[in-house]
């Protein structure tokens, strides 16, 4: 497959064009490789996009693209910040969550996936909990407080 300027081939490049658009890296890479993916277990193809995320190509087109879009970090952690006191302002703890979530999750606290062990005889692994799946646990579990 031919590389463009940025030594990336088409599928890369278009991953990392998915990446920044959806900050979501399995969806990215569900999309730009939708024909490889096909039969292979979700956590093979968390694994992929995990690995090609962190390729230094990449992230050199993610950073590009961040750059052209005018939107730093900075910009992102700041508007979380105003959404969250607006939120406890309004006395609305769930958008306040979401918005910590988001800081968290731009600050690199939290992964796409989250490993579990539980002291059991019989042990649980969960292997692959998406952000909106450990939002909705951290609702259940503030409701049932």
């Amino acid at each position: 497959m031919a590389k463009s300027k940025d030594g990336l081939n088409y599928k890369q490049r278009l991953f990392a064009d998915l990446l920044f658009k959806y900050g979501n890296q399995t969806k990215a890479y569900e999309q730009a490789y939708s024909y490889d993916t096909q039969g292979r277990s979700k956590q093979i193809i968390h694994q992929s996009a995990s690995r090609l995320a962190k390729h230094e190509k990449v992230q050199a087109r993610i950073e590009m693209l961040r750059a052209k879009s005018g939107i730093s970090r900075e910009h992102i952690l700041e508007q979380l910040s105003e959404d969250r006191d607006f939120s406890i302002e309004q006395n609305n703890p769930s958008s306040a969550v979401s918005a910590s979530m988001g800081m968290a999750k731009v600050l690199g606290y939290l992964n796409e996936s989250v490993e579990v062990t539980h002291n059991t005889t019989n042990q649980t692994l969960i292997s692959s909990l998406s952000t909106e799946d450990l939002q909705d646990i951290l609702r259940l579990a503030q409701a049932s407080d």
